[in-house]
């Protein structure tokens, strides 16, 4: 309301700007709204807008107002700036708020020219154009690859010049001056109007001019001409009152529309009416409009051919005398047109849709329809009441379902409405003959007073009813024992429920001077009635007496059931949709629910709400009462709290999060059973819908605890409807479990929160934020019983994967040449990346750098659209982890898993590191064949050719190996072999390690395979101490006379080898080579020596920090089946 406007613009200048950040999004506004009128930029404001802009809470109508009514504002530049920089990012959103300020501005829509040639490179140009017809102003034109693109970058562009701020694409220098609309803003001009109307000052020569303009050009607003017309007083604003007054007139909606916010400022929604007649010998309509208030004001009648066009005047009539100003003369048509008529449907038509065409013409009243099951088929019975007679008609029909039912109950109510139409309109053609005729002669009566000739055709003169008692509840018991119908009102968390009875009963009910907290009023069909708290009226309804109406006794019989809850204290406290504290009736014993689905089913239609279940009113019914009993003054002996209060009212945020885990428990415990398994399936997009950024879900229910891949899932929608059922359970007892589970979602998920705020919630559109949020709180809405279903390729497309090793060419497959070092090592970084694939094809690095920029979920790659969560959205983005060490980065190439910020992802090697982990999973069945060397004399079997193979192109990858072969498999001779083939292709010493008696015989055997070279001596046998000769298990190594110091290049470990201290030669030789050569263990008949184990282990682990001589067999990073 207008008054309300101004209270709210008056809280907010009175507001400490400490306080910006905890403005609601309605507060926020209305500050903004305040600076279309200020001449002094505000920085804390400006500064807000910035946060709340990258917050994503800045909505369009706050960028219209930072663009457009900003622009006196120096200090805010810095603030358009960001906002036209943020709408660069989305040009779309510009072009909507483009339309939004030709909305609100009353302007036409936005025009585009096109530009006949564009540059190369675009396939359309065009020019947005804004503003008055005659005063419009056009922005610079811009280019893009399709006209929906260029229209939103011209938007863009032109809402930039207008906000004074440089154009997207634009260097600083190219700026032209800034474009400015004529006039003043809406906002600005409804402020100085508050500003001038609260001081009582005169409209002022730039005020005055504004309005006057506004006022020819169609452009002033209903709030603007409420404002001038009845608050506005002295004559300096008549000129101006009397544009506005004027300007009404020639809407037809809105003299009645400012006449009933009259009526609601002073009290009553219902206060204004209208007194209607048909002039039986013109045929015209002659009414008068009332207000009913304090004081019943009525003004002139007015008549047209049409009741619509009376209406309208009389409206105009009775503004004008609120306003004290003169009439205006009519500035709408009025034509004489034939009466319409009520038509039957044709054959094939609906007489649904046909019933209400006649309600839209005004031929009836609003019709009206209940519903009731009888077994297996459906009662529907239709209401209206025909407009020129008055007469009240009423059919009913049943069918095999409900759609069946209301059309057989529509057709049986047009044919019972044309018989009363006819019947009309032959009494209204005899009236008018007589009339006719009885003008011809001399008038010989007078004529009638002003007030009988006003009087409303279809009143029923009844005699009024007169209480002995002024006591409220003495005056209900008499209205309901004159048969007034009763109705319990529900009124959704907006106020408590309440009685309401109707003027419809043998005696006409006072509207005045009622005892309190009886009031009058009307329901929005028009209809006058008492309104009664539930509370004063129960000891009535609980005990009727003789002579009531029938929907009385049935909510006699419904307060019966929730008395007797009640006394046998099945009530439970819970929080409704507003989140007040409330009382419940529950859990319904199974005789209850018998009682009161028998009692619905036999619901009178004058006792059920409009739109609403009879089963759902009793349930409402026993709640308030069970609310209404339980907050008693006794009830503070319990402590003060939100359910002990005389009232429902709102609870604090902190008792909300403390009581509503232990609320929603007893909730599932008294509701009879848990909610079923929600499921929303989001549909594939259109091309159109995908590039708007828009999904819809529908909502499907499937039995509670069920499995994805369980049947029985039914839409809601066709539960709603009535169609289909849910484990033998209809709308009735669906409809609030599946109400409770949304709002305990929405809690989770505020994207849900329009879904849960419907009455049979069934399908949803899904912005961009909204897709996001479901995206990200998936699981969570898993646990709280919603779960999304999403278009498997839609879903499912992109994949990420975690890539380690540097991208390149493949390595030579040779091996490192002389010199060089192997080509693994446990010290080098390797790279760490994510890498983005589409159906398992990697995208490139432009595809992932498209995808990372993407401001909406929903992104187009290679032609298809898919969904990029914000998490794959996220590894788009920060594709590079860093580096891991050679040992994880060989874990995880080997296991295809890795930890990534404490989650467990796929993991797959790449570039060189790929190569050496085919190597490796080949094994001995690598496809290069490694042949015996040419300096051995013996033949290798085909096991140990294989062992060859294994051995040189494991070692050349820079890992050691063990042969455990079984005993007498030739284990000395593969690893001869492999001490050639390695000598062949890296020259230098070998090592042998092995203990004394295996060395007597190998040194032997290795010498007509191999001569030593000249210089070279064999280790003698030396003198044991106790007597004897053993050999030095760590002598047996060719090495040069001389004292080089040159790395033997091979290792050879035989049998039995031990290591007895670190200050032993063999010990030192065996820590002395480079952590670089390769090394081949051979420790035969382990399982004949399983105390020589442990030794070789021990000699492995003397270089596990880098690759050295020895790897034992469980050091190794190979699966021990590659183990020989």
């Amino acid at each position: 309301m207008p008054s309300s406007t101004a209270e709210a613009g008056q809280r907010i200048e009175t507001r400490e700007h400490s306080g910006l950040a905890a403005l609601g999004a309605d507060e926020w506004h209305a500050t903004l709204k305040q600076l279309a009128s200020r001449a002094d930029a505000d920085p804390a404001v400006a500064r807000e807008v910035v946060r709340r802009l990258h917050a994503g809470l800045l909505t369009m109508r706050d960028m219209r107002l930072v663009l457009l009514a900003t622009g006196h504002l120096s200090g805010w530049q810095s603030a358009r700036r960001a906002v036209i920089d943020a709408l660069a990012d989305d040009p779309e959103t510009a072009r909507h708020v483009l339309v939004l300020h030709t909305q609100i501005e009353l302007l036409p829509p936005p025009q585009y020219e096109q530009i006949q040639q564009p540059q190369p490179g675009a396939s359309a140009a065009y020019a947005a154009r804004v503003g008055p017809a005659d005063a419009q102003v056009t922005g610079p034109a811009q280019q893009a690859r399709t006209s929906r693109e260029a229209k939103d970058r011209a938007a863009l562009a032109l809402l930039a010049r207008l906000a004074g701020v440089t154009p997207p694409g634009q260097m600083p220098a190219q700026t032209a001056e800034r474009l400015v609309l004529p006039g003043m803003l809406t906002e600005a001009f409804e402020q100085r109007l508050l500003k001038a109307l609260k001081a009582g000052q005169e409209p002022g020569a730039e005020l005055e001019a504004e309005a006057l303009h506004r006022a020819g050009a169609g452009r002033l607003r209903h709030r603007d001409m409420y404002l001038l017309l009845l608050d506005a007083r002295g004559e300096t604003w008549n000129r101006v009152r009397m544009a506005a007054l004027e300007r009404a007139a020639a809407m037809p909606p809105a003299p009645a529309q400012l006449l009933h916010w009259y009526a609601e400022q002073h009290g009553d929604p219902n206060g204004l009416s209208y007194q209607e007649e048909l002039d039986a010998r013109e045929g015209r309509h002659r009414v008068r409009a009332r207000l009913q208030l304090e004081s019943t004001r009525t003004g002139p009648v007015r008549s047209a051919w049409s009741r619509k066009t009376a209406r309208h005047y009389a409206s105009c009539a009775l503004l004008a005398e609120l306003a004290g100003l003169p009439e205006p003369e009519p500035q709408t048509e009025d034509k004489r047109v034939e009466p319409a008529r009520l038509s039957l449907p044709a054959k094939g038509q609906d007489p649904v849709k046909t019933l209400n065409k006649h309600y839209q013409r005004e031929l009836i009243s609003k019709p009206k329809a209940t519903l009731r099951s009888l077994g297996s088929r459906v009662e529907c019975t239709y209401t209206s009441q025909h407009r020129d007679s008055g007469t009240q008609v009423q059919a009913t029909a049943a069918g095999p379902d409900k759609e069946a039912a209301r059309r057989a109950a529509a057709l049986k109510l047009l044919h019972k409405l044309h018989s009363v139409d006819v019947a009309a309109l032959r009494s209204s053609a005899s009236s008018r003959r007589a009339g006719q005729a009885a003008s011809a002669v001399p008038e010989t009566t007078p004529a009638p007073a002003p007030a009988e000739a006003s009087a409303s055709a279809d009143r029923i003169e009844r005699p009024p009813l007169q209480p002995q008692d002024h006591h409220p509840v003495a005056w209900m018991r008499d209205a309901l024992a004159a048969g007034c119908p009763l109705m319990l009102e529900i009124t959704d968390g907006a106020g408590p429920a309440a009685w309401w009875v109707h003027d419809s009963g043998l005696r006409a009910l006072p509207m005045t001077d009622l005892p309190a907290p009886l009031a009058a009023g009307r329901t929005t069909a028009g209809a006058a009635g008492w309104r009664l708290p539930l509370g004063f009226g129960l000891p009535v309804v609980h005990q009727l007496g003789a002579g009531a109406h029938s929907s009385a006794v049935f909510w006699q019989r419904a307060v019966h059931i929730a008395l007797q809850l009640v006394k046998a204290k099945l009530v439970y406290p819970a929080l409704d949709e507003g989140e007040r504290a409330v009382w419940r009736a529950g859990p319904l014993p199974a005789s209850a629910e018998e009682a009161l689905g028998a009692l619905a089913e036999a619901a009178p239609p004058a006792a059920i709400p409009s739109g609403m279940a009879a089963w759902q009113a009793l349930t409402a019914c026993c709640d308030a009462v069970a609310d209404t009993l339980v907050r008693t003054p006794a009830a503070a002996l319990f402590g003060a709290g939100p359910w002990t209060a005389s009232a429902p009212a709102p609870v604090s945020a902190e008792t909300e999060r403390t009581v509503r885990d232990w609320l929603d428990g007893v909730e599932d415990q008294a509701d009879g059973g848990p909610a079923p398994q929600l499921i929303l399936r989001v549909q594939s997009p259109s091309d159109e819908q995908a590039a708007a950024g828009r999904l819809t879900a529908d909502l499907h229910l499937a039995p509670a605890g069920s499995s994805p891949d369980a049947s029985g899932e039914v839409p809601a929608a066709r539960v709603w409807a009535g169609t289909a059922r849910l484990e033998g359970e209809g709308a009735g007892v669906l409809g609030p479990r599946v109400r409770r589970a949304l709002r305990r979602a929405a809690r989770r998920c505020p994207a849900l929160a329009g879904l849960a705020g419907e009455d049979s919630p069934q399908r949803c559109t899904l912005h961009s934020g909204a897709i996001t949020v479901l995206l990200e709180q998936e699981a969570e809405l898993a646990e709280a019983g919603v779960r999304v279903v999403w278009p498997e390729r839609l879903r499912t497309a992109l994949s990420a994967a975690a890539v380690v090793g540097t991208a390149g060419a493949s390595p030579n497959a040779g091996g490192p040449a002389v010199g060089e070092r192997p080509r693994f090592s446990v010290t080098a970084l390797l790279d760490f990346r994510w890498q983005l694939a589409l159906d398992g094809a990697d995208l490139t690095e432009e595809e992932m750098d498209a995808l990372a920029e993407a401001a909406r979920p929903l992104v187009r790659i290679r032609g298809q659209w898919v969904l990029a969560d914000p998490v794959i959205a996220r590894r788009a983005r920060h594709r590079l982890l860093g580096q891991l060490p050679g040992t994880q980065a060989l874990t995880a190439a080997l296991t295809g898993t890795v930890t990534v910020a404490g989650d467990t992802v796929v993991c797959r090697p790449s570039g060189p590191l790929a190569d050496m982990i085919d190597v490796l999973r080949r094994g001995e069945h690598h496809e290069q064949t490694v042949p015996a060397p040419a300096g051995l004399t013996a033949s290798l079997r085909g096991y140990q050719q294989r062992a060859l193979t294994w051995l040189a192109h494991t070692t050349r990858l820079g890992f050691g190996a063990v042969l455990a072969d079984d005993m007498g498999l030739g284990k000395t001779l593969t690893a001869l072999a492999f001490t050639l083939h390695h000598q062949q292709h890296t020259p230098g010493p070998a090592l042998v390690v092995c203990p004394g008696v295996p060395g007597d015989h190998l040194v032997p055997r290795g010498r007509p395979l191999r001569p030593p070279p000249a210089g070279h001596r064999l280790p003698r046998q030396r003198p044991h101490p106790r007597g004897g000769h053993r050999h030095d298990p760590g002598r047996h190594h060719l090495r040069p006379a001389a004292p080089r110091r040159r790395p033997p290049r091979g290792t050879a470990v035989g049998p039995g080898h031990r290591r007895r201290g670190p200050a032993r030669q063999e010990s030192r030789l065996l820590h002395g080579p480079p952590a670089a050569f390769p090394a081949c263990g051979h420790p035969p008949g382990l399982d004949r020596h399983p105390g020589r184990e442990q030794p070789l282990r021990a000699v492995g682990a003397a270089r596990l920090d880098q690759p050295g001589p020895v790897r034992a067999a469980e050091n190794l990073p190979l699966p021990l089946g590659q183990h020989r």
